[in-house]
């Protein structure tokens, strides 16, 4: 939670959002109220983010304010309200999914005996009593979304299903049971199958954008897992007692112990270890820390007791700043309004005023037959204006695109991150595990005496450090010696014996520490290698330094040819990385970036891609650990490396399955196909309707005397959506 003097900004899940107009009237609501300052509601995320004065309104107020209408927002704390949020979507999704299900199940049925059987006597009574619960138990949230709607005076999608597939049924339903309407008909003129189907695949189309939006919150879950519950804190006369983390104060004295997550931020008083701060700077190798280190909360002890001092607690240590991140870009507003909801806004007004308007003109102009021509008018506007192929235009492609980018290794979880990928000009990089295997190996090593190479592996074999086991690795056939008298120094190394010699392989400054100076041959190279960014270790015989040992990232494969091909479609390549500059120059050199930084903490990459958006640029963030993640909550489009931490995989918008990064450039043309084909569908849907309204409204009757009917819209109407499908089908197949 932010705050100033007289301003606090806080995070708040909002329930019972059924469409992008829910979260327009939901921040209309919030903005109304006095004391609101500003509220931002997103409908992907169902978060809410208010800025208000708490001399002024207090959270309570605001959520009898949205309960008034409808809705319902989380007031409890941030575990309470993770908590029941995931526990309503969870509760929405298996409803969805079962009416889902229950609704294609009778709608099949329905939709053959209107096609096939439609002389079928009985077969009218059957699809009338199959399409009964479709249209009215299963389409429920459609019609009551349309009538909130109507209550604010506005309008979305939800507004036309429910027009639409009302008017088809109350039609079919006259035409079944008062025959005498259309006395010249072969048959009753009915679409109970149309009413059915709209529904049925309006729901599906809804499943699966729920399938992607359902784990919104799973990135926070995770985070907030990392918190430590439970503490141990030395008392003032030098015992140690267990007590719940909120009672930690700045000041009090902490116990860490080996394989203990740090509970708070806080500086090493006693003690020396390696700490795992992957979820901080995302480096795979342990941080060496001794009196005066600095450790964050959610970070883990290695080998090795600290005792440490709290200095940040509870909403101010860097994880809680993390999650607050992440909720805060999760819960902001989207760049962009869905553009179906946007024609829906104007044409469904439209619709009913062109059909009201249709039957008065047919009463009043044509005396003889304007009732009945007028009747017929009216009903064909509203079924010809079914919105099947518009309702159907971007989920179908989306399908058909997001099965093809399966099937190539890229998940995308995120509809509305395709029109944003698109736009993109700046491709934000992170280093380890992205351009770089995340996995040390040794690139170069010097050694005095090649006999005691069997002595260093020896000593290494027994180390769980990543560059001990890298160095195992690197000489898979040497045969260790035996060593006695093991031991592990935390922090700096390991020791043993061999032959009544101690031998040593640990950290250089150790070795300064215990006084075995650097051979003057050795220091060239030693420096070289420093300023390349390489990791060293050192192995000793007695007094003497034997050996030293230069580990580094690599770079995957394929890492240069894909920052040229993001260059060659003009994206700015940038490269941000928790690891030291030295490294990250090397690795922004090798790949030809200008712009790399180091040393970068998670906060100040979302720092970073902020001021880049700031100034109009539109960042596609890149990365795959849990110190990426508020990066990849701030970028207008986020993609996640498929072999990194869950929690990034769950922010980001994209997923590259396999950490496969030749797939970023291809996620981006796959992204710009899909919205190509979404306003082909889009495009076609509207102009059929364009064209289709004035013939239902008879402007061909003056001319030909030919007015269509409720039947022939309906066959236009299926004509529609056949071709949006098509089209989504050969859209999504072309290769680019």
């Amino acid at each position: 939670m932010e705050s100033s003097e007289k301003t606090v900004i806080r995070i708040f899940p909002v329930l019972q959002m059924s469409c992008a107009a829910c979260a327009l009237s939901v921040e209309d609501i919030l903005k109304a109220l006095p004391g609101v300052q500003k509220a931002e509601v997103n409908y992907a995320s169902q978060m809410a983010r208010v800025a208000y004065d708490p001399g002024l309104i207090q959270p309570e107020i605001l959520k009898k304010a949205l309960l008034d209408l409808g809705y319902d927002l989380l007031t409890v704390s941030e575990n309470e309200a993770a908590q029941e949020t995931e526990r309503q979507r969870q509760k929405s999704w298996e409803i969805l999914k079962k009416d889902t299900i229950f609704s294609l199940v009778l709608s099949l049925p329905v939709f053959i005996l209107g096609m096939f059987f439609m002389h079928w006597q009985t077969g009218w009574y059957l699809a009338w009593i199959l399409s009964t619960p479709v249209v009215w138990f299963y389409g429920k949230r459609f019609h009551l979304t349309a009538l909130k709607q109507l209550r604010h005076k506005s309008a979305n999608m939800d507004t036309l299903v429910s027009m639409s597939t009302s008017t088809a049924y109350l039609f079919s339903i006259v035409a079944l049971f008062i025959p005498g309407v259309f006395p010249n008909a072969e048959h009753p003129p009915l679409y109970f199958e149309a009413a059915s189907v709209v529904i049925s695949f309006i729901l599906l189309g809804k499943l699966l954008e729920e399938r992607a939006k359902r784990k919104t919150g799973s990135a926070i879950q995770k985070l907030l897992r990392m918190k430590v519950k439970e503490v141990t804190r030395m008392t003032a006369d030098g015992q140690f007692e267990n007590l719940p983390t909120d009672l930690v104060i700045p000041g009090d004295i902490l116990l860490a112990k080996t394989g203990e997550a740090f509970a708070v931020d806080g500086k090493v008083l006693q003690g020396e270890s390696y700490v795992n701060e992957s979820a901080m700077t995302g480096e795979p190798i342990p941080a060496a820390k001794g009196p005066g280190s600095e450790v964050w909360a959610g970070t883990i002890n290695g080998e090795g007791t600290l005792h440490y001092e709290a200095t940040k607690t509870g909403n101010d240590t860097l994880l809680t700043r993390i999650i607050q991140s992440v909720q805060a870009a999760q819960g902001s507003k989207p760049p962009v309004q869905k553009l179906a909801d946007s024609i829906a806004r104007i044409f469904v007004p439209t619709v009913l005023s062109v059909a009201f308007l249709t039957f008065f003109l047919w009463w009043i102009f044509h005396p003889v037959e304007g009732l009945k021509h007028g009747l017929q008018a009216f009903l064909t506007v509203l079924v010809v204006a079914c919105p099947c192929a518009l309702g159907l235009a971007t989920p179908t492609a989306l399908m058909a695109g997001m099965g093809k980018a399966a099937s190539e290794g890229i998940l995308i979880k995120d509809a509305s991150c395709l029109e944003l990928a698109e736009k993109i000009n700046a491709v934000v990089l992170d280093k380890t595990g992205t351009l770089t295997e995340g996995k040390p190996q040794l690139e170069a090593y010097h050694i005095v005496s090649s006999e005691w190479l069997s002595g260093f592996i020896a000593l290494e074999s027994l180390s769980s450090h990543p560059l001990a086991q890298a160095a195992v690795r690197a000489f898979p056939d040497q045969k260790p010696i035996e060593l006695y008298a093991i031991e592990t120094i935390p922090g700096k190394g390991i020791q043993g014996y061999f032959k009544g010699e101690v031998i040593r392989a640990g950290s250089l400054s150790w070795f300064s520490e215990l006084g075995i100076k650097t051979p003057e041959q050795c220091l060239d190279k030693l420096q070289a290698w420093a300023h390349h960014g390489h990791s060293l270790i050192g192995f000793s015989v007695g007094d003497a330094l034997e050996g030293i040992f230069a580990f580094t990232d690599p770079l995957k494969p394929f890492s240069k040819e894909v920052v040229r091909r993001l260059q060659k479609k003009n994206l700015v390549v940038h490269l941000l990385s928790g690891d030291h500059t030295h490294a990250v120059s090397r690795i922004a050199n090798a790949c030809g970036i200008k712009h790399f930084y180091g040393n970068m903490l998670p906060e100040e990459k979302a720092a970073y891609i902020r001021q880049l958006e700031g100034q109009g640029t539109r960042c596609l963030m890149v990365g795959d650990g849990i110190n990426d993640s508020p990066a990849l909550a701030t970028a207008t489009v986020s993609m996640a490396m498929g072999n990194g931490s869950d929690v990034a995989l769950e922010a980001a918008q994209i997923t590259l399955l396999k950490g496969d990064i030749q797939k970023i450039d291809r996620a981006i043309e796959l992204s710009q196909q899909i919205m190509s084909v979404i306003r082909q569908n889009l495009f076609w849907a509207f102009a059929y309707n364009i064209i289709a309204i004035p013939i239902a409204a008879g402007a061909l009757y003056p001319i030909w005397e030919y007015q269509p009917g409720p039947m022939l819209a309906g066959a236009a109407m299926a004509l529609s959506s056949v071709s949006v499908v098509a089209n989504s089908l050969r859209g999504n197949s072309t290769k680019t």
